[in-house]
């Protein structure tokens, strides 16, 4: 069974007509037919039942063409990877980032791009949540986001830095004097937090939920959001 057999079969399968085939093939149609016939004397079954100048899959045509399809993407994605290796770099890269990453990315992508002018980038902004499902169903090639605290063995992981998380207040709120803070009052304090999906979000609601506590998001008054560091201790 050679690959170029499939690649016909395949194409005789969409197309329903071996004239139309070999000419999308650029071979002639008695090639076409011959290579369909030796598969179809190699696996001793009949691929096509020919009605007038159409041809229809037989019941085992249509159960081999997602194994014939499978087999022709697989050669191709291996050509791409020998290519890739041999130095000559083309394709699409698909990145999922969360908006806290971006600044990140196009500082990274200003190099890659110098580097890999062939590659086109297509790159997805979202939750880590939203992009880590993309990337389980194969909508991406990778994340770049936080990880998260429930991310499952599925996913391989490259720590690229670690941040610290901190609470930030104006210089005259009256917790701007501590040194450090405890989750308790930090729960107590009324907080800015990113919409649901964000890790920082996720990070201080998952802590919260250890220590069955409750963080308050409502600020019934003035915002403290100017940027004096405090470190939160747990």
């Amino acid at each position: 069974m050679e690959l170029r057999q499939l690649k016909y079969f395949k194409e005789a399968c969409e197309r329903q007509n071996f004239s139309e085939a070999a000419r999308i093939l650029h071979i002639s149609q008695s090639t076409l037919s011959q290579q369909i016939k030796q598969l179809e004397e190699e696996l001793d079954v009949l691929l096509f039942d020919r009605i007038g100048k159409r041809i229809v899959p037989t019941e085992a045509g249509q159960a081999f063409l997602p194994y014939a399809a499978r087999a022709i993407y697989d050669a191709e994605d291996g050509k791409q990877i020998i290519r890739d290796l041999k130095g000559i770099e083309t394709g699409v890269l698909h990145i999922g980032v969360t908006y806290s990453m971006s600044p990140l990315l196009i500082a990274a992508l200003q190099l890659f791009n110098r580097a890999y002018p062939k590659i086109k980038v297509e790159i997805t902004f979202a939750t880590s949540e939203e992009l880590l499902k993309q990337l389980d169903g194969s909508g991406l090639d990778f994340v770049l986001s936080f990880k998260p605290e429930d991310l499952t063995d599925d996913f391989e992981t490259i720590p690229l830095f670690s941040s610290r998380l901190q609470f930030i207040v104006h210089s005259s709120h009256p917790l701007a004097g501590l040194s450090s803070i405890t989750l308790k009052r930090l729960s107590e304090t009324p907080l800015i937090l990113p919409e649901r999906g964000f890790a920082t979000r996720k990070k201080i609601e998952e802590l919260c939920r250890k220590h069955q506590m409750k963080p308050t998001k409502k600020y019934p008054g003035k915002l403290w959001i100017l940027p004096v560091c405090r470190d939160i201790t747990f």
